[in-house]
């Protein structure tokens, strides 16, 4: 997959990560990318340093200040090689300066222009400021996250971002097919609101199923499900255990010997779903009465999905152990999909 995009030429405008993180996935593809800084650089350079080096790997780097008309005419000379243009401004920004999508692909008809936003290009919030958290808040998600009555937002990962550069990734690809039959690039109005509302979905198709109408409802459903979770064992080792499936959990009974949840009536997900409070508590005292290995050992016998949780430095070096430094926290992957 590495020479996937061999020949796109990609510039990319934006900072910090929903942009980066795009451009790195098609780099990471085969694309040549050229990171076009201010004169007073990407605000990550001080604010995630780490992040930055990281969305730098694999592109050429250059500073243009385009303000200037020199500026912007040095942008139009690159853009005039190349095929996409990524930016992350606030809406209007670059029309301020001369250089908006719509005077872009006027210019180079060819060109895919990528404008990566908080809220979209249009709309009463489009001027809004806002980071992965009040995107969360804005499209919903947020009121199904945290524990308790009060939602808090603390996956471990900026996923609105994330899920804007992958949409973004995406849209990219598909205007470059549809390049290829028109002739003509255009312009994508990537929000990281809606693409993180596009990954509610499967929880609206849930609650539509089920009835569930009210944020408590959602939450219960989503927090208490029977036999999925984090517990842990008698030694301290925290392990997640995802037995949703009816197999899957008659699995788990008998690998952890749950006589009281035998009966061919907790057999199906429906009739679980109403004990499932129940059924977990079972599960941390059955699981809080074993070593780790053993009862990981169990649950692999029976073909229960299993996982001690693994912190990143364990899982690094798990994963590439011939070339990880469990000392740092290094680049983990280029791109996941392996193609045979």
């Amino acid at each position: 997959m590495k020479s996937a995009l061999e020949g796109l030429r990609v510039v990319d405008l934006s900072e910090l990560l929903p942009g980066p993180f795009l451009t790195s996935v098609l780099a990471d593809l085969g694309a040549d990318v050229l990171k076009l800084e201010r004169p007073a650089g990407d605000t990550a350079r001080k604010t995630a340093p780490g992040i930055y080096e990281m969305l730098r790997r694999g592109k050429r780097g250059g500073m243009v200040d385009l303000k200037t008309e020199d500026g912007r005419q040095a942008l139009h000379e690159e853009l005039a090689a190349a095929d996409v243009l990524v930016e992350g401004f606030r809406p209007g920004v670059l029309d301020r300066l001369g250089v908006g999508p719509a005077e872009c692909c006027a210019r180079h008809p060819r060109l895919v222009v990528v404008s990566i936003s908080g809220f979209g290009q249009t709309g009463p919030l489009r001027d809004a400021p806002g980071h992965d958290n009040a995107y969360a808040a804005a499209n919903g998600a947020l009121s199904l996250a945290g524990d308790g009555d009060q939602p808090a937002w603390n996956p471990g990962l900026p996923v609105a971002d994330l899920s804007s550069s992958l949409y973004g990734a995406v849209a990219v690809l598909a205007a470059l097919r549809e390049r290829d039959r028109s002739g003509r690039g255009g312009h994508l109005d990537v929000s990281i609101t809606a693409c993180l509302a596009h990954w509610l979905n499967p929880r609206l198709a849930d609650f539509h199923a089920y009835g569930l109408d009210d944020r408590a409802a959602q939450r219960a459903y989503l927090h208490d499900r029977a036999g999925y979770g984090t517990f842990t064992s008698a030694d301290g080792v925290p392990i997640a255990v995802a037995a949703m499936e009816d197999h899957f959990f008659t699995g788990i009974v008998e690998a952890l010997d749950l006589a009281n949840w035998r009966d061919p009536r907790w057999h199906e997900a429906a009739a679980r779903r109403t004990v499932a409070a129940d059924i977990n508590a079972a599960l941390r005292a059955a699981i809080g009465a074993l070593d780790g290995e053993d009862c990981l050992a169990r649950l692999e016998r029976h073909g229960v999905p299993a996982h001690r949780v693994l912190d990143v430095h364990e899982a690094l070096a798990l994963a590439e152990p011939e070339r990880v430094d469990t000392s740092t926290v290094p680049h983990r992957y280029a791109f996941p999909v392996v193609r045979r």
